[in-house]
């Protein structure tokens, strides 16, 4: 089994982008006191899997998220992977766009 890479992160990130992994195991592990303590203003969870297991949901939206997470804005954006056919580009841009308008909108 492979080293798991470690996190980037730092003081006063508008945004931190968590990908497919988190799940289950990290809702064990404490993610959300994770994110609370490096304080980003919004957290980005790249596809609906990771979101929706933490949150105990089948499901979820996509887009803002009413609830935040770990005391930041919390966001469902589809994953940028090129293997996710399932958006297109026009598809993609618009819901990062929408996370990046937010993120520079005074900090909200």
């Amino acid at each position: 089994m492979t080293k798991p890479l470690p996190d980037i992160v730092g003081p006063g990130l508008s945004v931190i982008f968590c990908g497919l992994n988190p799940g289950l195991s990290a809702a064990a592990a404490g993610f959300e006191n994770w994110v609370r303590r490096h304080a980003p203003r919004h957290v980005a969870f790249l596809g609906k899997a990771a979101y929706a297991a933490m949150m105990g949901r089948a499901s979820v939206p996509w887009g803002r998220q009413v609830e935040p997470f770990g005391g930041a804005v919390a966001w469902v954006l589809p994953n940028p992977s090129g293997r996710n056919l399932a958006f297109s580009q026009e598809a993609l841009v618009a819901a990062y766009r929408d996370l990046r308008l937010q993120a520079e909108d005074h900090g909200a």
